[in-house]
């Protein structure tokens, strides 16, 4: 269990360095989140729903602290903890794993779909901009979709090295 806190504790501190690296690609407070993509690498070595769980917790506390977006501490402390919950079953139903490349790709732009969609219905709920989804929906979240579903398989082969 230390070695698995220790993996995820890598994980989110990576994440986390990633995302401030893209604050400069903010289109009105909202960035790309490579954070889902380390959340995927932990959901996806996770063995039980309180891995998840907690992995879910943990990511949404920290990028609550680091958002730039109006009410995005509490949209992103819910859509993490959503999101782990989810793809935790999803991860079970389908029989994903960290080497299954293809189902990888596919489950890396669902959770960062999923991520993105929950995380702006909140935060634009709250705020009264909810007009704006299909913008930031298209600008942002499609193509966050399509990067971290890229991204995900360089991190899953560093997470699996990491892991020998």
């Amino acid at each position: 269990m230390t070695r698995k806190i220790s993996h995820l504790s890598i994980l989110l501190a990576l994440g986390l360095v990633l995302n401030m690296s893209m604050q400069i690609f903010s289109i009105q407070g909202m960035k790309v989140d490579f954070v889902v993509v380390m959340l995927c690498i932990s959901i996806l070595s996770a063995d039980t729903v309180q891995e998840a769980l907690m992995a879910g917790i943990a990511y949404g506390i920290l990028t609550a602290l680091t958002s730039t977006f109006t009410f995005g501490q509490v949209a992103n402390l819910i859509d993490k903890v959503i999101v782990s919950l989810v793809m935790f079953q999803i991860k079970n139903i389908l029989t994903i794993t960290l080497e299954d490349k293809g189902k990888l790709i596919v489950y890396a732009a669902l959770a960062t779909i999923m991520s993105g969609s929950i995380f702006l219905l909140i935060a634009l709920s709250f705020s009264n901009m909810i007009e704006t989804f299909p913008l930031l929906f298209l600008t942002v979240v499609i193509p966050s979709a399509i990067g971290n579903s890229l991204v995900v398989l360089f991190f899953s082969k560093v997470f699996l090295k990491l892991k020998k």
